[in-house]
């Protein structure tokens, strides 16, 4: 064997020895944790069916816009309630909603008797408002149906239909004593459904819209809310798939990092020996 033949294999030797050696290592360390799809995983309170409603009251104004525009000058028109509904500006008040509810509010509806009759127009224009439903389709969100007839100023007998007017968000929704359940000034936003129930036919109401705030408080003896009390996070930025802005990258495993730098300087090292030693072949 040459002197270059045996340097080459030295060489070969200690390079393997060393790169052995450090994954070696690396196989002793622990797995690096690789995150799980779709983010952070969440648990969510374990359902105990529904709770019965004790006592619950809804207070909600519909639209500001809208009752101005029924006592003004324009439509000349009125309100009235019945079935116990009250109107105290800006406010109307349903004091006897019934119904049950899931201690994680991830389902269940309240519903709140009694209805309001605007008139309009000498008459024309009618639209009744009864019985609004709160249901709940999640710990933060949550529908309003309502009762709807109208008739527009040509006239005409008014025919209920329950419409899913409005979405609800609930998520700064506060918790009691345990038994006890209120949300304030939940954003109330029309579905294309409740924007075509208000506009009939000359309305300008749109999909999305935002209606009154409305506020609920319930009583669920014997049972516990598990909801968290606050409000909500605000939301997490969106981030493009290949765009790094935002992203925890890998965990970079630095032991292997080192190991192999150690490999190729006594690789290097060795190698520059071996020359300095090395004779002119004859």
């Amino acid at each position: 064997m040459t002197r270059r033949t045996a340097c080459r294999a030295l060489t070969a030797g200690l390079t393997a020895a060393l790169l052995g050696g450090a994954l070696a290592s690396a196989s002793a360390m622990p797995a690096l944790a690789r995150p799980t799809e779709g983010g952070a995983l969440h648990t969510t309170a374990a359902t105990a069916g529904e709770c019965a409603v004790g006592e619950a009251e809804l207070r909600w104004g519909v639209k500001e816009r809208f009752r101005n525009y029924i006592s003004g000058s324009i439509a000349g028109g009125e309100w009235v309630t019945e079935g116990g509904v009250t109107y105290e500006t800006p406010q109307f008040t349903w004091p006897s909603g019934t119904g049950g509810v899931r201690e994680d509010l991830s389902g269940g509806a309240v519903t709140f008797p009694g209805s309001i009759h605007f008139t309009g127009h000498g008459g024309l224009m009618q639209l009744d408002l009864r019985n609004p439903q709160i249901v709940f389709t999640s710990p933060k969100t949550a529908e309003l149906v309502l009762e709807m007839a109208a008739s527009d100023v040509e006239g005409g007998e008014l025919v209920f239909e329950p419409v899913t007017a409005a979405n609800i968000d609930i998520a700064g929704a506060h918790t009691g004593d345990g038994s006890s359940y209120s949300i304030e000034a939940a954003p109330v936003h029309l579905t294309e459904a409740g924007a075509a129930a208000f506009n009939n036919k000359y309305g300008d109401y749109s999909p999305g819209e935002t209606f009154d705030a409305l506020a609920v408080s319930l009583t669920l003896p014997g049972c516990a809310i598990t909801v968290s009390t606050g409000t909500a996070a605000p939301p997490e930025e969106e981030v493009l798939p290949g765009d790094p802005a935002g992203q925890a990258g890998p965990e970079i495993p630095w032991v292997i990092v080192a190991l192999g730098g150690v490999a190729l300087v006594g690789i290097g090292v060795t190698t520059v020996l071996l020359l300095r030693g090395r004779k002119p072949e004859k």
